[in-house]
């Protein structure tokens, strides 16, 4: 069964990585098109071959992602648009937490 995981895991990865520079001439920043090619993946994955999302995983793949993203990023765009961003941000972030909170205080967790 763990060999499945990793099995999944590597087509995953290599089709991310065949995919980005289709999508960089796109116009896609390669965050975006591993992600993706993650969820399309996901969705033709069989549901017996389940992989766990532990903590450590997210430990591995989240913070590349947002280096990624964050070195992608330039500065003097994100200074003209961040009261845009801020506004949505705020309350995007603030609405998911309590929804969250919410949904784990009803599922008594």
């Amino acid at each position: 069964m763990a060999f499945d995981g990793v099995l999944i895991l590597v087509v995953v990865v290599l089709a991310a990585l065949a995919v980005i520079p289709v999508m960089r001439h796109a116009g896609f920043p390669p965050a975006a098109s591993t992600v993706l090619v993650g969820i399309s993946i996901g969705g033709m994955v069989p549901h017996a071959a389940e992989i766990a999302l532990t903590p450590a995983v997210l430990g591995i793949f989240l913070p590349a992602l947002i280096f990624e993203s964050a070195w992608d990023l330039d500065a003097r765009t994100l200074r003209r648009v961040a009261v845009a961003v801020l506004l949505l941000a705020v309350p995007g972030v603030a609405i998911t937490a309590l929804a969250v909170a919410g949904m784990t205080t009803v599922a008594g967790i």
